[in-house]
């Protein structure tokens, strides 16, 4: 998810994220809780084959490798509607990308992410980026970027719908327009009161520079709108 604060010029974002190890979401927009929600087409349910793969191994069926590569692919939204597809995308403010299948079940997902001030050479002070989870009309966890008064130097920060205000502010090295990031996202299964326990780590060099946890209700995950990065 990724999410773009105001600014006087409108200047563009060039957002890719070609997955590591399986797809999750970006978004921007100008206030992340006056973003609608969409329920975009889900590709299957989690069943009970779901979770014996998780421990198991055998060769994934046709419709599985199908639909893992769907999970790869992010949709850009503006107002509740779906623009394009793929897995590099430009955004401008009042966009989102958002990631096209849901996960809906416990597992391990990573992807690396890279946000670029396109047309830029120097990104902006004022311009703030979230990237992150969305699992809900106004759900939500991740980490908002901006650049730091030094050249190159990015801070990431700790923000949720339930902490909406920013915290435990990380640096993390990039260029002067660019920054590359790995996202790791980790969900276990569902505890006997109905509750989820996830995490979501920003690595870079394979090195984890910042962590967070979020818990989330059962029905969310497994019969909601799942979890889109």
């Amino acid at each position: 998810m990724l999410r773009q604060e105001p600014f006087k010029s409108d200047y563009n974002k060039k957002v890719s994220g070609p997955p590591a190890h399986r797809g999750k979401l970006l978004r921007a927009a100008t206030n992340i809780e006056d973003i609608g929600h969409r329920k975009l087409p889900r590709s299957h349910r989690f069943k009970e084959d779901d979770m014996v793969s998780l421990v198991g191994e055998r060769v994934p069926s046709e419709k599985e490798a199908k639909e893992a590569q769907e999970e790869f692919v992010f949709v850009l939204m503006e107002s509740n509607r779906a623009i394009e597809a793929g897995n590099s995308l430009v955004l401008r403010k009042g966009q989102a990308a958002l990631q096209q299948a849901p996960f809906d079940g416990p597992g391990s997902y990573k992807i690396r992410i890279t946000l670029s001030q396109f047309r830029e050479a120097v990104w902006p002070s004022r311009h703030k980026v979230f990237f992150g989870v969305n699992y809900g009309a106004t759900k939500y966890f991740g980490y908002l970027c901006e650049a730091s008064e030094y050249d190159g130097i990015f801070m990431v920060a700790q923000v949720s719908s339930a902490q909406p205000t920013a915290r435990n502010p990380v640096p993390i090295t990039g260029s002067t327009s660019r920054i590359e990031v790995d996202l790791a996202l980790s969900v276990e299964a569902p505890r006997i009161n109905g509750v989820v326990k996830c995490s979501l780590s920003v690595l870079l060099n394979n090195a984890n520079v910042a962590s967070d946890t979020a818990e989330i209700s059962s029905r969310d995950l497994l019969s909601g709108s799942g979890l889109r990065l």
